[in-house]
């Protein structure tokens, strides 16, 4: 079937929605779709329109695709980082942003047909009782949203006409659940509103561990940000909400668990036994369980040490651009590995250890040292900054302290002036 043969007209059913339905109060282009039967396929034709401020109406077809193709042709469309922009007439469309402008659409293009990978819009279907005519689609309960996707999906998946009549959100993973298990299916009609506020992750996870879907939606969300900051957890048995809980209980830094974490993992120490999980003294243990790793990590990795050491040193030489001073403090970066043994020997902490002098060597974050002008060659506060986002990763004095606040606000001001420079 040659969908763009069908000529370009505008079907009387259209025109009403347009006059009914196109109005200037939104003050945006609006969108609405004219099925057809083709070849016993239902072919999808989406026409954009607006109304400006003059009470003048606009119109034309933007796109057009069928059950029967994975094909989504377009045209009249500019797409630009803002969206995607409908062009009503045959002359140059331009954009504009900040006071630059460019053209994204010429004029010999209009009414020309594209192929395009995709092209997600929002729009009314006009007269979705066509689907009736074709037995396939007969019962396939349809209330909304994007027809052409939810047809494809209702060939494969019949019990989708469940989920178009309670308007359940129409997600594979729930879809194939249902079709599986029947009791699913009445877990889904009789918590519908919660499905429906929740999504599908947080149902499937409710059904099997017999909790509220609230409250697994509560916990999955927990779970996620706990491996967000401390991503050792993951791949692992350990509950991460109790960790989480625990470090806030206890006051001890995610950031500091990560590491300590990290150390015990690689030392494949036994990850069900409490004691390893929730040391009584985390300070002692940590650095305990940090030099082990250490130990370990230098003779597996002593081979690889001169390619880190050369990538670190070129690293510093970029840092280095960085550097200021300002009042009683200066910042400057690491320039060799061995200075961060001897800031973390210093100031009592793992910067010398847990992998930041491979980070750096990477440029995946900078170390840096804060210094105070009168004595700038002892230790007192230690950065980690990422020179992709501009961002301070963490900053500790001696024993992990936190940095006094003239030394945050010279960090602050470190960083706005960051942001203007870019990284050689």
């Amino acid at each position: 079937m040659d969908i763009l043969k069908i000529p370009l007209d505008f079907p009387q059913p259209v025109l009403e929605w347009i006059d009914t339905n196109c109005t200037n109060i939104t003050n945006r282009h609006q969108y609405c779709a004219y099925l057809t039967v083709v070849d016993g396929e239902i072919l999808e034709r989406t026409f954009a329109c607006r109304e400006y401020k003059n009470g003048q109406k606009k119109y034309t077809e933007v796109r057009r695709r069928t059950t029967g193709t994975e094909k989504v042709y377009v045209k009249n469309l500019t797409f630009s980082m803002w969206g995607k922009t409908p062009v009503y007439e045959n002359k140059i469309k331009r954009c504009s942003s900040r006071g630059y402008s460019f053209i994204v659409f010429d004029k010999d293009d209009y009414d020309k047909w594209y192929e395009a990978d995709s092209c997600n819009l929002w729009y009314d279907v006009i007269n979705p009782e066509i689907l009736k005519t074709v037995e396939e689609y007969t019962y396939c309960g349809f209330k909304g949203g994007d027809l052409i996707e939810y047809l494809k999906i209702y060939k494969e998946h019949k019990s989708l006409e469940m989920f178009g009549k309670l308007n359940l959100p129409i997600q594979i993973s729930l879809i194939k659940k249902a079709e599986k298990d029947k009791s699913f299916q009445r877990y889904l009609c009789k918590n519908r509103e919660q499905v429906v506020r929740y999504g599908a992750q947080a149902t499937v996870y409710a059904f099997n561990n017999h909790v509220d879907i609230g409250e697994a939606s509560e916990t999955l969300y927990k779970r996620k940000q706990a491996y967000k900051y401390i991503p050792a957890l993951s791949k692992t048995s350990v509950n991460p909400i109790k960790i989480v809980e625990w470090c806030n209980k206890k006051n001890i830094s995610y950031t500091l668990y990560n590491d300590y974490f990290k150390a015990i993992k690689e030392l494949k120490l036994n990850l069900e036994d409490t004691k390893n999980i929730y040391p009584k003294n985390f300070k002692r243990m940590h650095d305990l369980r940090i030099d082990e790793y250490e130990a370990q990590k230098m003779v597996i990795d002593r081979k690889k040490r001169k390619k880190v050491y050369e990538a670190f040193a070129k690293e510093g030489i970029k840092a280095s651009a960085f550097e200021i001073a300002q009042g009683e403090l200066v910042i400057v970066s690491a320039k060799d590995i061995s200075e961060l043994k001897k800031e973390g020997n210093a100031l009592r902490h793992c910067v010398g250890k847990m992998g930041y002098d491979v980070k750096m060597a990477e440029g995946r974050s900078w170390i840096m040292f804060v210094r105070q002008a009168k004595h700038p060659d002892t230790p007192f506060i230690t950065v980690e900054y990422d020179p992709k986002s501009h961002k301070i990763l963490q900053a500790y004095g001696m024993n992990n302290s936190r940095p006094p606040e003239n030394v945050q606000e010279f960090l602050e001001k470190w960083v706005k002036k960051n942001k203007k420079r870019k990284v050689a």
